[in-house]
């Protein structure tokens, strides 16, 4: 595969404009409006936030209700098939040919891409090799294992050096070893040959563990885009404290501090209070004479900004 070089042009590979996919009077996406650049992205939510339609829409796998959008500078309409050309896509469902062995499977796809039959079968033996497959290419997919077909999957996607690649779901039905190895590769496609990965998925540790952009939608809307950096900043320095009683008084006291809080449903006081280690809220809370049954470093920012836009999502619905 191609290095870095000559990818690192600082242009919005994916943007959007009020797109809206309705299938009848249901609304999959409801006006999105995106920039995003290269690098490691997640495309994170609950199954039916319209991840997967977002990027068949994207793909011209299905039809825009309205709006519009562009990929690697192009505009998806007048540029579909030139564009298709430089990208590369894992559906969530698998899609073979059934009786295909694995290298003639991927070799089809390096043709279907432009390559001539020896270019195209050279390159599927570099891809299967690059994921791990080995005399296994040589059997049917229909006899592969999940783990198997994931990794035809990932070798088919990237079969025509791509600079964008979409994966949906890539580690569904993958036991912890095969997500761990599955991430690893899908990690270096950004960090060691400048591909531009768009990671979907429901699961918080897949996202978290390798990207650096979050794209996080609910009920067909952008709830956050932000970089995971950003947003773990912004959590810094928070905790929940938990107390017996008294929960109005403590609040009252660290807004007084300047600290910002609030009561969350199963009782406990989460506060910002800005420090890197907890410390000083400990301190602050001893000069207040509180006693706090227990105090809880800020839980997992993806975590928590998951279940948060979901239930504003579902509160807005």
């Amino acid at each position: 595969m191609a290095g870095c070089e000559g990818r690192g042009v600082a242009e919005a590979i994916l943007e959007t404009q009020g797109l809206v996919k309705r299938y009848g009077r249901f609304v999959a996406l409801d006006g999105l409006d995106l920039r995003v650049e290269r690098g490691a992205i997640g495309l994170l939510g609950p199954n039916g936030a319209g991840k997967s339609t977002l990027i068949k829409c994207l793909l011209q796998l299905q039809p825009l209700t309205a709006g519009s959008a562009r990929l690697l500078g192009r505009d998806i309409g007048r540029y579909g098939v030139e564009i298709r050309k430089r990208i590369g896509y894992t559906p969530e469902q698998d899609c073979h040919i059934p009786g295909t062995v694995g290298c003639e499977h991927v070799t089809y796809c390096a043709q279907l891409c432009g390559l001539p039959f020896q270019a195209a079968r050279q390159r599927a033996h570099e891809m299967l090799d690059f994921v791990g497959m080995g005399q296994e290419r040589y059997r049917k997919v229909d006899t592969y294992s999940t783990g198997m077909r994931q990794r035809l999957k990932l070798a088919q996607a990237i079969v025509h050096d791509p600079e964008l690649i979409f994966l949906d779901e890539p580690t569904n039905g993958l036991d912890p070893r095969g997500q761990a190895q599955m991430l690893e590769l899908v990690q270096g496609l950004w960090r060691v040959h400048g591909i531009t990965v768009v990671l979907s998925s429901h699961l918080l540790h897949d996202v978290d563990r390798i990207c650096e952009q979050i794209i996080l939608l609910a009920r067909g809307r952008v709830q956050v885009h932000d970089t995971l950096a950003n947003l773990k900043a912004r959590r810094r320095g928070a905790a929940d404290v938990v107390v017996g009683r008294g929960q109005g008084e403590l609040m009252s006291a660290f807004g007084r501090r300047g600290w910002p809080c609030e009561l969350l449903p199963n009782g406990h006081v989460r506060v910002e209070h800005g420090a890197g280690d907890l410390g000083v809220l400990l301190a602050a809370m001893r000069e207040l004479g509180e006693a706090p049954l227990e105090v809880i470093p800020s839980p997992n920012v993806l975590e928590e900004m998951f279940v948060r836009a979901v239930e504003e999502a579902h509160g807005a619905a």
